[in-house]
């Protein structure tokens, strides 16, 4: 998988895999200080330092990558970066509070955007291996096309019995992803009447999707019912997360030629510390709540607002597949 190379590609280099190790250090902290002790403040306070020099370290590193590629840095930068990491956070007290807001919505759109990615890419990878066997190859598409969305709407139909008579939103949220489905439904047949390609695929996306959609859903639920409930379930959301933030990851390094080819002014290297930064003032943000005197964030906010942006991918960027993805060829092959 291409991910896979290109996290190979990323831990090659001792200061990409010291920065992610750094920040998956701090996201454990912050989750164990939710899950165990969230009333132990001075504990709070320390991860919410330790998590303030890594950004104030990877904001360095992110000006200076605009230079100069992370992977081509001396030691004494990096010691620099380093040193001057807690000043940073506050001589510029006022520009990173604003930068802190663009990450949070950079946050939503990069994670609703390779979440939709993960989802699609699974689904054509099936459908290309299910496509290259040319004796079955209409058989079984067919019957991929039509099992997989017999199975969605299945699963559809059971969350909105379950949980769509007590929570109005859950109805709504459902009315939008069956509509969203119905007319991705409608492009494959249009392909499919004008040119005889069938994007069979896509009953596999909407399924896997609804899983992503699911996890949103029961998130939302535990922060509105039981927020300290919703921290001891944040164990498992890590999974899901730190998955995605590999997938990320993954993508940017094996994608680097193409990155740096496409967006000349900006290194790949420079996404990538970007995204642990954004990554890093999220898990900031998250213990916020356990420490008195601070404004808490509106989680429950962000993840209705991920869920729309999803949603968006999904319609706009489901389009775009149908009609780009040749059957059979893995993108980039």
């Amino acid at each position: 998988m291409g991910f896979i190379s290109g996290l190979k590609e990323l831990f090659k280099t001792p200061i990409y895999a010291i920065i992610v190790i750094s920040f998956l250090i701090a996201w454990f902290l912050a989750l164990f200080g939710n899950a165990f002790i969230p009333d132990e403040i001075n504990f709070m306070w320390f991860i919410l330092i330790y998590i303030l020099i890594l950004i104030g370290f990877n904001l360095v590193l992110l000006v200076f990558s605009l230079f100069k590629s992370v992977d081509k840095m001396g030691k004494w930068t990096f010691l620099f970066a380093l040193l001057v990491s807690i000043p940073t956070i506050f001589l510029f007290n006022a520009m990173v509070l604003i930068f802190l807001l663009f990450c949070i919505i950079a946050n939503q759109l990069l994670t609703a955007f390779f979440a939709f990615k993960m989802c699609m890419d699974t689904s054509t990878k099936f459908d290309d291996y299910l496509y290259k066997k040319e004796g079955s190859r209409k058989v079984t598409r067919l019957l991929e096309f039509i099992a997989f969305g017999v199975l969605d709407l299945w699963f559809m139909r059971i969350l909105e019995a379950v949980l769509a008579p007590s929570n109005p939103g859950i109805a709504f949220s459902l009315g939008i992803i069956f509509w969203i489905n119905i007319a991705l439904i409608g492009f494959v047949v249009l392909r499919l009447m004008f040119t005889g390609r069938f994007a069979a695929y896509i009953t596999l996306f909407f399924l896997i999707s609804f899983f992503y959609v699911l996890y949103i859903y029961i998130d939302i639920a535990l922060e509105i019912q039981d927020p300290d409930t919703a921290a001891t379930y944040d164990w498992y959301w890590f999974l899901i997360d730190l998955f995605l933030f590999l997938y990320i990851m993954g993508s940017i390094f094996d994608k680097v030629d193409y990155l740096e080819k496409k967006i000349p002014i900006i290194k790949a290297s420079t996404i990538a510390v970007f995204v642990v930064i954004m990554k890093l003032f999220v898990q900031a943000i998250n213990i916020v709540p356990n420490i008195p005197d601070i404004v808490h964030p509106p989680d429950v906010d962000q993840e209705i607002g991920l869920f729309f942006i999803f949603m968006a991918c999904t319609f706009w960027f489901g389009i775009w597949s149908i009609f780009k993805h040749k059957e059979g060829k893995t993108p980039g092959t």
